[in-house]
């Protein structure tokens, strides 16, 4: 007889909400992945492309328009798992079903622009970014002026909140099996997001309609019963437009193509593919797969040492930003634009290059010529690392040249994904 598992009774923004409380809040990416299927999880976790399911590449897909299937598959609460789940999911709930893992990461943080999990927002240990965040914070150069805001932000000390679920997936005719998947969360201590992220969707579907009540999804929809649905969520190709204000001035500047959540329908069955209900986790052994998964393996954390040693060297730079007074309005620049081709510029070549060199790259970019030349001035390779992220270039290490292109996907994308000049 299939065993029957209970829902944890928690809304979806209480989740998110507690799961990013943590007591230290207030070159182009070398891919690190924030999740990974190994050891035990392979036995549950069975989908093509590694368990892990990603959309597909936006410029290379002819299609306007996607569906993905999910018909998503809860986890239980255990006892090893509760120490790592926001402080609201408590004993009472032990042997009930999440419908996601939240969790938080620092984007293309370090001189390698390398995405790093939150080990806080996991509950795992004290984390070197958020520490390091809150050291920038409260030190005598930010209260003096010397070092902004958004200098601290664009060195990766922001953290990105995103949640980790299971599923079987259906897209463009092909199952892909059991996948583990990730989705960008919505800040609930945000007073402006848009609430457009695909589990605010999936709230919004669980919400009583008081004239379609039959429309309504079911809370347990991720459980192994008569209420679980598959869940079509629609993608519509979107070009990136953000807008930046600086010196006061309103700039609209567009980025790359990405795929935008348009709307998530609900379905008991689909046709050919099969009912909601009779998909679940698989059994492993005489063992429901359910009691087998581990989740918080299935996320993967940097080493404790290595991430203390890529936070100071992030910190470091900024902390002994000197005070550089601004130059008078009336100070005309007399350097010089970059008159080469900006697509045979390489990391290389940028490494070579002299503080004015530089400025001359970002003045072509777009950049104020008097900012720009104050950040080469302040600190050369802070501007050197920004002018790589714009111009999509890959940084190397010192010790090797092995690198990997940036990943351009765009799954959380907003003001903060845009240059600085």
């Amino acid at each position: 007889m299939k065993k029957q598992y209970g829902v944890v009774n928690v809304s979806t923004h209480d989740i998110a909400k507690e799961a990013i409380e943590n007591s230290a809040s207030g070159g182009t990416r070398i891919d690190c992945p924030l999740i990974k299927i190994d050891g035990v999880n392979a036995d549950v976790i069975t989908g093509e492309q590694g368990g892990i399911f990603t959309l597909p590449d936006v410029k290379e897909c002819e299609d306007e328009t996607i569906e993905i299937a999910h018909r998503i598959i809860g986890f239980p609460v255990t006892k090893e798992l509760l120490g790592h789940l926001p402080s609201n999911i408590t004993a009472e709930h032990l042997g009930c079903l999440m419908p996601f893992y939240p969790f938080a990461f620092h984007k293309r943080f370090g001189d390698t622009y390398t995405d790093r999990v939150c080990p806080e927002s996991t509950r795992t240990g004290k984390c070197a970014a958020c520490a390091g965040r809150k050291e920038l914070f409260t030190s005598e150069g930010y209260k003096a002026g010397n070092i902004q805001k958004k200098t601290i932000m664009d060195g990766g000390f922001g953290t990105r909140q995103v949640a980790l679920f299971f599923s079987q997936v259906y897209f463009d005719g092909t199952d892909y099996g059991i996948c583990a998947n990730i989705t960008a969360l919505t800040n609930e201590m945000s007073t402006t997001a848009r609430r457009e992220n695909f589990f605010d969707l999936v709230a919004n579907l669980t919400s009583p309609k008081k004239l379609m009540a039959a429309e309504t999804l079911p809370i347990d929809y991720y459980a192994n019963g008569d209420g679980s649905r598959w869940l079509v969520a629609e993608y519509i190709r979107t070009m990136y437009e953000g807008t930046t204000t600086p010196q006061g001035e309103n700039k609209k500047r567009k980025g790359g193509l990405y795929w935008k959540l348009s709307k998530i329908s609900q379905m008991a069955e689909i046709p050919g593919v099969g009912k909601a209900s009779d998909i679940w986790w698989p059994a492993v052994g005489k063992k429901d797969g359910a009691e087998v998964v581990d989740v918080y393996e299935v996320i993967n954390h940097t080493d404790p040492e290595e991430f203390a040693a890529i936070a100071e060297a992030s910190i470091n730079p900024i902390m002994n930003t000197r005070s550089v007074a601004a130059p008078a309005k009336t100070e005309v620049y007399n350097g010089s634009v970059y008159e080469g081709d900006l697509n045979d510029v390489t990391w290389e070549v940028l490494v070579d290059m002299d503080v004015d060199d530089l400025v001359g790259i970002g003045v072509k970019l777009g950049g104020e010529p008097e900012e720009v030349a104050l950040i080469g001035k302040a600190n050369l390779v802070m501007l050197r690392n920004s002018l790589a992220k714009k111009l999509k270039i890959t940084p190397k290490r010192i010790s090797s040249t092995a690198s990997q292109e940036a990943s351009d996907v765009r799954d959380d994308v907003d003001e903060d994904d845009t240059p600085s000049f």
